[in-house]
């Protein structure tokens, strides 16, 4: 059995690792120029960029509501509701979600300056 202190340990640890990012309730909002994408938008397909989500994932959310923003193509596999987003994701050795996929590049986890230097890669 774990020590009660573990799970709270476990988050410190993460967090100071920058395994996880804690985001204030409102990240992501405010004004985002979308044009300030458009060569990065003329270059994605809008298949080329998956994101890899389950249903009541916080962070699945901040993703989505980033990558909107801004605009920018993405498809979305639900993990939990499509055995064939289930085994994609498994294939990939994902073990955590958001986990994102683009033109072979593999990120696990929602950062907002990962995810940034992950899309300006098309640039």
């Amino acid at each position: 059995m774990f020590p009660p202190a573990f799970p709270r340990l476990l988050l410190q640890s993460l967090l100071a690792a920058g395994a996880l990012a804690v985001l204030p309730a409102n990240a992501g909002s405010g004004s985002v120029d979308p044009s300030a994408y458009d060569t990065v938008r003329a270059q994605l397909g809008s298949n080329e960029l998956t994101v890899y989500t389950a249903p009541g994932c916080r962070y699945c959310a901040q993703a989505r509501r980033w990558l909107r923003e801004r605009e920018l193509p993405f498809a979305e596999c639900d993990v939990q509701r499509s055995p064939a987003c289930a085994e994609q994701f498994a294939a990939h050795g994902g073990r955590g979600v958001p986990y994102f996929v683009l033109q072979g590049r593999e990120m696990a986890g929602f950062s907002p300056g990962a995810l940034e230097s992950l899309v300006q890669t098309l640039r």
